[in-house]
């Protein structure tokens, strides 16, 4: 459930890239780049970004349920230590990466859709 959530969040947000870019990507199209290089250009720039949130996402999520399971059983008296193994880390990954990589492609079409002449009417407004 929660990777379905992280890709809707990152297609929305692939989405919102894509339409705030929308005049650069037909000036693209018009200065002769071909698809291939403009989804590069406006698709790859957050890949690093997915990366290091995974991984700084890790040790805070570690420290966070700690925290909350610690406060939960002072109450009760009751020791419930928080571990993760590292192929749940490794799958996690890879699941996370192929959503990405899902909206990536989903993102495409919406970039190939975008017309050259969006820029002049653009620019005419």
């Amino acid at each position: 459930m929660a990777f379905m959530i992280g890709l809707i969040v990152i297609y929305v947000v692939t989405s919102l890239i894509i339409e705030e870019n929308k005049e650069t990507i037909s000036l693209l199209k018009i200065f002769g780049y071909r698809k291939k290089e403009v989804n590069s250009l406006i698709l790859n720039s957050s890949s690093g970004i997915i990366v290091i949130g995974y991984l700084l996402g890790i040790p805070l999520i570690l420290a966070s349920m700690s925290m909350m399971f610690k406060s939960l059983t002072e109450s009760v008296n009751l020791a419930m230590p928080v571990t993760i193994s590292y192929p749940y880390i490794i799958v996690g990954f890879i699941i996370i990466y192929l959503t990405y990589t899902l909206a990536k492609a989903l993102s495409r079409r919406k970039i190939n859709q975008i017309s050259m002449g969006e820029a002049l009417q653009s620019a005419r407004d």
